[in-house]
């Protein structure tokens, strides 16, 4: 058995099977560059003490480009179900041209902060842990709220944006 995994395919829509929240990470713009972006749906946290998170970015990302260079931070946006727009922008899903345009503030890492998204964890990069075709980005956080805690946060599963509700969930065996 060592040595053998699972199909990549089979593995991914395993895994599509489990709702995860929808993020967006940001980072500021530095030398010239401008504030970029990415939908993160790789991300928990990781440690209470001392506060830390942990994102998961694909190595050949611009992302992990800046995350490793010299950026201050990144911030991660706990987005809300009304800003699936914003999650499509930053999946290269669609185009809203400048989406910091939008209503935002500045994080102490420099990072951008939507206004309307649920919450933000604002982070000090930590560290860096090579993991096969991603790279785990643990951030320290140094700033966090919630922004809008009535606000339903946007969620992704068996490749559907969604929320959760506080309607039970209706379960049903296998096999009845």
């Amino acid at each position: 058995m060592a040595g053998t995994t699972v199909d990549p395919e089979t593995f991914k829509a395993t895994l599509s099977n489990s709702p995860s929240a929808v993020t967006v990470l940001t980072v500021s713009g530095t030398d010239g560059t401008d504030p970029h972006g990415i939908t993160v749906s790789s991300f928990a946290s990781g440690s209470l003490e001392p506060p830390l998170v942990v994102v998961g970015i694909d190595r050949e990302s611009e992302t992990h480009e800046r995350l490793v260079g010299d950026e201050t931070g990144f911030c991660v946006n706990l987005l809300a179900a009304n800003q699936r727009d914003l999650a499509e922008h930053f999946a290269d899903m669609t185009d809203l041209g400048d989406p910091f345009r939008r209503s935002h503030r500045t994080s102490r890492s420099g990072a951008p902060v939507f206004d309307d998204a649920v919450g933000f964890l604002d982070c000090e990069h930590f560290e860096a842990v090579e993991l096969g075709d991603h790279v785990l980005h643990v951030g320290r956080v140094v700033d966090a709220a919630v922004l809008d805690a009535s606000a339903p946060p946007l969620t992704y599963c068996r490749g559907e944006w969604g929320t959760v509700t506080d309607d039970p969930p209706t379960w049903r065996r296998v096999g009845s």
